[in-house]
């Protein structure tokens, strides 16, 4: 189940990767969106240039899906 703040900020990471992303606050700071490669770029696009950087990986086990990391996100 998602907090709500998980869930609100799942809902802006949406409307910017223009189709359904998962996101999660990690450890009160770093954001990471999970989504298809489309979404993922489109996010990357959206935040770079930020001074905290913007990483794209995948998880290999078990969704394969790709996902973005924004460090320092707060």
């Amino acid at each position: 189940m998602m907090t709500s703040i998980n869930q609100s900020y799942s809902d802006t990471m949406s409307l910017l990767a223009r189709e359904q992303v998962q996101a999660y606050l990690v450890r009160s700071q770093d954001l990471y969106i999970f989504g298809s490669e489309a979404a993922c770029q489109r996010i990357m696009q959206f935040y770079r240039g930020r001074p905290d950087g913007v990483c794209l990986s995948y998880a290999i086990d078990p969704w394969y899906q790709h996902y973005v990391t924004l460090p320092n996100f707060q």
